[in-house]
């Protein structure tokens, strides 16, 4: 797809996919952090991959 950048559409796409994005990161990072670092990479490419 091709977006006008200039679109304030465009900006409100983009800062909705960056919100998601550390959101999720966040929510790994915690599921992580309680799980123990055996299991860091999974939950973040899984994170990744979605996005």
């Amino acid at each position: 797809m091709i977006y006008d950048v200039n679109s304030p559409l465009y900006h409100s796409f983009l800062k909705a996919n960056i919100k998601r994005q550390i959101e999720a990161e966040k929510k790994g990072k915690n599921a992580n952090s309680l799980k123990g670092p055996n299991k860091v990479s999974k939950p973040v490419g899984v994170v990744h991959s979605g996005l």
